[in-house]
């Protein structure tokens, strides 16, 4: 009981010295700060007032950075003893305030002073840079990229200022970013995720065009479950994609001259994942004119694309993958079961029996042409 009094006796006095007034001489200099009084902030620091002190958590220089006035910041960084990187009850720093108001005068009288920490960050994390990405902030960003000392990579929580501004789709500080020569484009987060699988993943075209450009960008890179970028677009279906980015997305990643249509992400490539998917006809089409795609790679149980769309029915995915000249109808999985015997629509039934016996006559064709020199192939 006795410690549990105490610890409330030391709450009240705490709380009692956030909100007790300050001295007037004292308010008076915060007053000024705030109104961007610069001749009353400078009368007051010639007195020797502390330039330190904090009303409700909050420094002078703190309180003039949220409220942009640059003057005033820059008489207060005067001060021989200012601290510049103090840090608010959320962890924010002057020049994070300044950048969270979009103060961009303020950002770039703060980045003057050599103790200034660029790379500080706020209890979540986020650093002055990953803040004026979040809110594409994108002249804020160019000034911060100024910085000698600024760490481009660093992360707030586990995203990169890069993985922001793709996720955001703000590809004129993407560009930005990657004008930096220690930036890392293929940096990951967590769950293994590049900038470019999450600018694919969000649909932002502008940004995945940005990053391909990149000499240096892993187009094939992996997450931590195997998926590449392509196989990401490749698998999500939550609407119809006729008409939508995230189509433009799939034939801007197959542009790339070292994308593998084929990298598999544990057991499937992206045609088998958009095979499966009523709604992905057009990437399924567009997977398909890719010169080095494998239509009939298998999964663990042996099953084909073909396989996969007959057995959910899908018959335009599978009219599709019918008219690829490498299609093997007659392809089995583990079990013996070829795609006729997985479909149930009988349209499916008749176009894979079809496709089937052309198939079948095709081939016998040519084993008995083979047989005949080239004077005596026969005339079918």
């Amino acid at each position: 009981m006795k410690r549990f009094t105490l610890l409330v006796s030391a709450v009240v006095v705490f709380v009692c010295l956030l909100v007790l007034p300050l001295r007037a001489q004292d308010q008076k200099f915060f007053d000024a700060v705030r109104r961007g009084d610069v001749q009353k902030v400078q009368q007051l620091l010639k007195k020797g007032i502390d330039v330190n002190q904090r009303e409700y958590t909050r420094t002078a220089l703190m309180w003039a950075a949220a409220g942009g006035y640059s003057e005033v910041v820059e008489e207060l960084l005067k001060a021989p003893s200012i601290d510049i990187n103090a840090q608010d009850d959320d962890g924010r720093t002057a020049l994070i305030l300044a950048v969270e108001n979009d103060r961009l005068e303020v950002v770039e009288e703060l980045l003057k002073a050599p103790s200034i920490d660029v790379n500080a960050q706020d209890k979540a994390g986020r650093t002055a840079l990953i803040l004026a990405v979040e809110n594409d902030r994108l002249e804020v960003v160019k000034e911060l990229l100024k910085s000698s000392s600024i760490d481009v990579n660093q992360r707030g929580s586990t995203w990169t200022a890069l993985m922001w501004a793709a996720a955001g789709g703000y590809s004129e500080v993407v560009e930005e970013l990657l004008k930096a020569p220690s930036i890392d484009i293929n940096a990951q987060d967590i769950g293994g995720r590049t900038a470019l699988m999450l600018a694919a993943w969000y649909d932002n075209l502008e940004v995945v065009e940005e990053l391909l450009k990149a000499p240096s960008i892993d187009v094939n890179a992996r997450d931590s479950r195997g998926r590449t970028a392509l196989i990401l677009v490749a698998e999500f279906d939550d609407r119809p994609l006729e008409n939508d980015r995230r189509l433009e997305v799939v034939r801007e990643l197959l542009k790339s001259s070292s994308i593998d249509v084929n990298q598999r992400e544990s057991t499937w490539i992206a045609l088998t994942v958009a095979a499966e998917k009523e709604r992905r006809l057009e990437v399924v089409k567009e997977l398909l004119k890719a010169p080095s795609i494998d239509v009939n790679a298998r999964d663990s149980r042996d099953r084909t694309a073909l396989m996969l769309a007959a057995s959910y029915n899908f018959s335009e995915i599978v009219k599709e993958l019918l008219q690829h000249p490498d299609i093997d109808v007659d392809a089995q999985d583990k079990s013996g079961r070829t795609a006729q015997m997985m479909a149930s629509d009988t349209r499916i039934v008749k176009m894979l029996r079809e496709t089937s016996r052309k198939s079948k006559i095709a081939a016998f064709k040519k084993r008995i042409s083979e047989k005949f020199s080239s004077n005596e192939t026969p005339n079918w």
